[in-house]
């Protein structure tokens, strides 16, 4: 199993929002070159997409791939770690599988068809009791991975 980071955790370049009802959205895309650069997704393989804060509240999440299946096989998850933390910019182990679809399971965009999207608005909002990892978790590796991205926006208020 590994663990592959998006540029928006390299750059720590989140925002944090303001108290009082502010919506904000949070924003991670991960782009694979290919079938094997820079990486091959593996079953159990994560992708930390960007940070989630103490005291958020996830309101909402929008998500989207490219065709990076040629094939019909990939499946993917989006949950969050609080357990993921950054140590001198490599993800430490992950240590729980609890809430690894918080956020949506079994998701098949991204296959053949690709540039599908998602919305996920029914599900009890989620508020986060420590700092979290929002992670892409791999259930089924592609067929035959090909080019494209995996992004994420979430909504936190």
């Amino acid at each position: 199993m590994a663990t592959h980071i998006s540029d928006q955790v390299k750059a720590l370049n989140e925002f944090k929002s303001f108290p009082n009802g502010t919506v904000g959205i949070r924003y991670g895309a991960f782009t694979l070159s290919g079938a094997t650069t820079p990486v091959t997704l593996d079953n159990g393989d994560l992708i930390s997409m960007f940070r989630a804060y103490k005291g958020e509240t996830i309101v909402g999440c929008y998500a989207y791939a490219d065709a990076v299946d040629a094939g019909s096989a990939l499946e993917w998850n989006v949950g969050y770690n609080a357990d993921a933390v950054l140590v001198g910019g490599a993800q430490a182990a992950k240590t729980s599988t609890a809430n690894a679809t918080a956020i949506f399971s079994a998701l098949t965009i991204g296959r053949t068809a690709g540039g599908t999207d998602t919305f996920q608005a029914a599900f009890t909002p989620i508020n986060l009791a420590a700092d979290a990892m929002i992670q892409i978790e791999i259930g089924t590796k592609s067929g035959t991975q090909a080019a494209g991205s995996f992004k994420l926006w979430l909504m936190v208020a």
